[in-house]
C-alpha cells in the first residue's frame, strides 16, 4: 500500500531531520558559550579595574597619611625645640592644625580601605562564575566531539534507507514527492491524515473526498499546505 511507504519515507525524514537538528545544535551551543565566556571575561576584566583603582585610593591616602604623620611628628620636635615663645605659638598652631587635617585624612583612608576589602569580593565571585562556564564550555565541546562521528553515521545510514524507500514509489508519486522535497524540505514534504480528518502538518480539516482518493492510493496534496497526504497504519474516520 502506498501509504505505508510514504509512511516509512516520512518516519525517516523525520529521524534525519533530528540528526540534522543534533548536528547543528551542538556549534551553536558552543558559540553561545563561548559568547557567555567572553561576557564574563569582560566583566570580571572590568570589575578587577575598578577593585584595582579603589585599592591604589586606598593606598594612596595611607601614603598620605604616613608622611603627614611623620611631618606631625617632626614639628611637634621643632616645638620642644623653639628658641621663643612666637616660634613655639606658631609651631602649635600648626601642629594643631596638621592634627584635625590628619585625623579627617585617617578617616578617608579607612574608609577607602573598607570600601577596597567590601569590594574585593566582586572579583571572587566573577572568577568562579568565570570557572564554571569554561568547565560547562569544555564538557560542550568534548560531548560534542564524541557525538559527531555517531550522528554523521546515522545520518548516513538513514539516507541509505530513504533511497531504498524512495525507490518504492510509483512514478506519478516519486516526481510529485521529489519536487516537494526539493522545494519544502523533505520531512515537510509529507502529513498524516489523523482519525480527526486534520492534516498532520497544518491541522487543517481535510476533505472527505481528499480522504478517500489517498486511501484508494492516489496521490494528493492538502490544499491548505501543500504536503502530499496518506493515511497512517490502521486509520479509521472518527
Amino acid at each position: 500500500m502506498i501509504s505505508e511507504v510514504l509512511s516509512e519515507i516520512h518516519l525517516i525524514q523525520r529521524q534525519l531531520a533530528d540528526f540534522n537538528s543534533r548536528l547543528s545544535r551542538g556549534p551553536k551551543l558552543i558559540r553561545l558559550q563561548e559568547s557567555t565566556v567572553k561576557q564574563i571575561t569582560a566583566r570580571l576584566e572590568e570589575t578587577r579595574a575598578e577593585y584595582h583603582q579603589l585599592y591604589q585610593q586606598a593606598k594612596f591616602k595611607e601614603e598620605q597619611l604616613t608622611k603627614r604623620e611623620a611631618t606631625l611628628a617632626r614639628r611637634k620636635t621643632q616645638m620642644q625645640e623653639a628658641k621663643n615663645n612666637k616660634e613655639f605659638q606658631a609651631l602649635k598652631l600648626q601642629v594643631s592644625a596638621d592634627e584635625t587635617a590628619n585625623s579627617t585624612l585617617a578617616e578617608d583612608a579607612l574608609e577607602a580601605i573598607e570600601k577596597a576589602e567590601k569590594f574585593a569580593p566582586n572579583v571572587a565571585v566573577i572568577e568562579q562564575e568565570l570557572q564554571q562556564v569554561n568547565e560547562t564550555l569544555k564538557k560542550t565541546q568534548e560531548s560534542f566531539s564524541k557525538e559527531v562521528p555517531v550522528i554523521q553515521a546515522s545520518i548516513t545510514q538513514y539516507s541509505k534507507r530513504l533511497k531504498e524507500a524512495e525507490k518504492k514509489l510509483p512514478g506519478e508519486f516519486l516526481n510529485l514527492y521529489i519536487r516537494l522535497a526539493r522545494s519544502m524540505g523533505g520531512e515537510q514534504a509529507l502529513a498524516s491524515i489523523s482519525s480527526e480528518q486534520f492534516c498532520g502538518g497544518c491541522r487543517q480539516i481535510v476533505p472527505i473526498n481528499f480522504i478517500a482518493q489517498v486511501v484508494q492510493g492516489k496521490p494528493v496534496t492538502c490544499k491548505s499546505c501543500g504536503r502530499i497526504l496518506y493515511v497512517p497504519e490502521g486509520f479509521t474516520v472518527k
